[in-house]
C-alpha cells in the first residue's frame, strides 16, 4: 500500500504540473488591449501603451473589451481628447488607424468615460463623457415630465459601474405606449439609443417600471413588472422581476420571447414565493435569440429554464475600396433604423485585403435583420444609401471620394484591368554631402508605400549624370501613379 500511495501522489503532482503549464500557455497567448491617449490628467499617462492601469477588461464573450475611467480632463477644446487602443502594450498594432477623437464638456467636473473595443471588426467606441445618466421620455406618469433630461429625480444609478438602473412604481389608469432615451449630463448633446426606445403598459394597474442601461453595449432595456402580492411567485431574470402564472398542474411558469443570449455564457435566475428562494442557470451553446420558459415546481421547490425557437443572427461582410487616398468609413443601419456600427460617419476602415489587385477594407456587421443599409463615405462625400437583399451576405463597394452619390452593392469584386507591375526609377541629388531618403505612396491607396513608412528608404546606389552624383531609387508596383517626397 505504501508504494501505491507514493505512486498516486506522484501522479497527482504530475497532473497538477500539466494543468499549471496549460494555464500558463493559455495566459501567454492572451491578447492585452490598452487605452493610450493624449490626456495624462485623465488617463494617468500620455500615449503610454505600457501603462497597465489602462489595460482593458473582457466583457461577455470575446467580443467586447472595456476600460472605465472617472476623473477630470485637462483639455476641453473641440475634439481635444484623442486616444487609440493598442495591442500587447505596443504600437505595432493599434486601433483605429487614426486617433479616436471626442470633446470633453469641461475641465472642472469629474466625468466617467467608458472606452470600448469590439474585436468583431476591431471597432473603437465610447460611452460618455458623463457625470449623470437620466431617463427622459413621454411617460409623464412614471417620469413626471415629458422629454426633460434635466429632471434629476430620473437620474439612474449603478452598483457595478456597468449597468445603470432607475425603477419607478407607478399606478396606471389604462394601458398605453411610451418611448424614452437615456440622456447624458442632463442634456440632449449625447443620448442613447439613437432612436427612441418604445415600451408599453399592458393594462391598468400598479407596475414597477425598471429602466436599465448598459454602458458597454449601450443597450437600453425596460421591464414592466406588475406589483404582486406576497403569496404570488416572482421570477427574477437579468435584474428584472416577472409574475409567474399558475398552470393546470399547480406549477408556475413564465415565458420570455426574443431574448438575446451569447454562446457559452451562464445566465442565472431565481424565484421566490416570499419564503423560498430557489435558483438556477442556463448556458446556451449557440449565440442567438431564444424563447425561454421558466417553470417553478412547487412540490420540489425548484426552478428550471427551457430554451426554444432559436433565431441565429446574420453576419454581413462588406469589402469597400476607395479610388482616393482619404479616410474610409462605413455607416450601417437596419430596417427599423437602429444603428449597427459607430455613430456617423461610422466605423473607420482598418483591416484590408487585396482582391484582384485592389486593396479593400473589410467590415463585418452582425444583426438579426435580413435587410440592412450602408453608406461608404469619407466624412464629407458619400455613396447613396446601399440596401442589401436577403440571401447573399458578402458585398463589394467601390467608393469615389471626389463625388457624392451613386455606387452599388456588388456580389463579385472588381477585376483590376490595370494590375500589371509598373517599374519606377527616381534619381535624387543633394547640394550638400548628406544622404537623402525617398518616401513614396500610391496616390489611389496611400496605405501602399513602396519605400516603406516615413521617412522612407535611405539612398545607397549612385550614378554620375552630367557631372552630378545622383542616388538611384527603384521600385516595382501595380500603382498607376506615385507621389513622392525627399
Amino acid at each position: 500500500m505504501k508504494n501505491g500511495t507514493s505512486f498516486t501522489n506522484r501522479l497527482l503532482r504530475w497532473c497538477a504540473l500539466i494543468a499549471l503549464f496549460a494555464l500558463a500557455t493559455t495566459n501567454a497567448m492572451a491578447t492585452t488591449y490598452t487605452v493610450a491617449g493624449s490626456d495624462a490628467t485623465f488617463l494617468g499617462a500620455s500615449w503610454n501603451t505600457s501603462y497597465t492601469s489602462n489595460d482593458m477588461s473582457q466583457y461577455g464573450s470575446t467580443t467586447y473589451y472595456y476600460l472605465i475611467k472617472t476623473g477630470k480632463f485637462s483639455d476641453a477644446t473641440d475634439k481635444g481628447q484623442k486616444f487609440k487602443v493598442a495591442l500587447d502594450h505596443a504600437w505595432t498594432t493599434s486601433y483605429p488607424s487614426e486617433n479616436y477623437e471626442f470633446t470633453a464638456p469641461n475641465t472642472t467636473t469629474s466625468y466617467t468615460m467608458v472606452y470600448i473595443f469590439n474585436t468583431n471588426g476591431n471597432s473603437v467606441s465610447v460611452t460618455g463623457p458623463f457625470s449623470s445618466l437620466t431617463v427622459a421620455g413621454d411617460d409623464t406618469q412614471a417620469l413626471s415630465t415629458s422629454w426633460t433630461p434635466s429632471t434629476t429625480s430620473n437620474d439612474m444609478s449603478s452598483d457595478d459601474g456597468i449597468t445603470y438602473t432607475l425603477t419607478k412604481q407607478v399606478t396606471y389608469t389604462a394601458s398605453g405606449s411610451y418611448a424614452c432615451k437615456v440622456a447624458t449630463n442632463h442634456s440632449w448633446t449625447t443620448a442613447y439609443p439613437s432612436s427612441d426606445y418604445p415600451y408599453s403598459i399592458p393594462a391598468a394597474g400598479t407596475y414597477n417600471v425598471t429602466y436599465t442601461f448598459n454602458v458597454i453595449t449601450q443597450a437600453l432595456t425596460i421591464d414592466v413588472a406588475e406589483v404582486v402580492e406576497e403569496s404570488d411567485y416572482t421570477l427574477t431574470w437579468n435584474g428584472m422581476r416577472y409574475t409567474m402564472k399558475a398552470g393546470d398542474d399547480g406549477n408556475y411558469t413564465y415565458t420570455l420571447s426574443d431574448v438575446e443570449l451569447t454562446a457559452g455564457m451562464e445566465y442565472a435566475f431565481t424565484a421566490t414565493d416570499g419564503s423560498h428562494y430557489p435558483g438556477g442557470s442556463v448556458t446556451p451553446e449557440t449565440t442567438g435569440k431564444y424563447t425561454i420558459t421558466f417553470t417553478y415546481d412547487v412540490t420540489n421547490n425548484t426552478i428550471t429554464a427551457a430554451l426554444s425557437d432559436l433565431v441565429e443572427p446574420y453576419s454581413y461582410t462588406f469589402y469597400v475600396r476607395t479610388t482616393g487616398s482619404s479616410k474610409l468609413y462605413l455607416y450601417a443601419w437596419d430596417s427599423s433604423g437602429t444603428q449597427l456600427l459607430d455613430n456617423w460617419p461610422g466605423t473607420a476602415g482598418s483591416t484590408t485585403e487585396t482582391i484582384n489587385g485592389y486593396t479593400y477594407y473589410k467590415f463585418t456587421v452582425t444583426t438579426y435583420d435580413e435587410t440592412i443599409s450602408v453608406i461608404a463615405n469619407n466624412a464629407s462625400k458619400q455613396t447613396n444609401d446601399l440596401k442589401t437583399t436577403a440571401g447573399t451576405y458578402t458585398y463589394y463597394i467601390t467608393f469615389n471620394p471626389s463625388s457624392t452619390g451613386s455606387s452599388a452593392l456588388n456580389t463579385e469584386p472588381d477585376a483590376d484591368t490595370d494590375a500589371e507591375d509598373h517599374e519606377y526609377t527616381f534619381y535624387v541629388r543633394t547640394t550638400d554631402s548628406s544622404t537623402p531618403n525617398l518616401y513614396a505612396w500610391n496616390t489611389s491607396d496611400d496605405s501602399e508605400k513602396p519605400f516603406g513608412s516615413w521617412s522612407g528608404t535611405a539612398g545607397s546606389t549612385t550614378e554620375t549624370i552630367n557631372g552630378y552624383t545622383y542616388y538611384k531609387f527603384t521600385c516595382t508596383t501595380t500603382a498607376s501613379q506615385l507621389g513622392c517626397h525627399r
